[in-house]
């Protein structure tokens, strides 16, 4: 409850009312701060959760705020 007081008094649901649902995501982004500001690897990812397309992107969001 100290991390998600928000749902002190939830009732948790009878068996019959909850279901449980799984998907995969095809496309995600990773931030990487460790290695500079705005850096970010996107993935493709196919059916079987491999990943196709690993492609590291440099964004200059982060260094354009600090030139201005």
């Amino acid at each position: 409850m100290e991390r998600h007081s928000n749902l002190a008094g939830f009732q948790i649901p009878d068996a019959s009312e909850g279901v449980f649902m799984r998907m995969t995501c095809k496309y995600v982004s990773v931030l990487d701060f460790s290695q500079g500001i705005g850096h970010r690897e996107q993935l493709t990812v196919d059916d079987a959760g491999v990943p196709v397309d690993v492609t590291p992107i440099k964004d200059e969001w982060g260094t354009s705020a600090t030139t201005a």
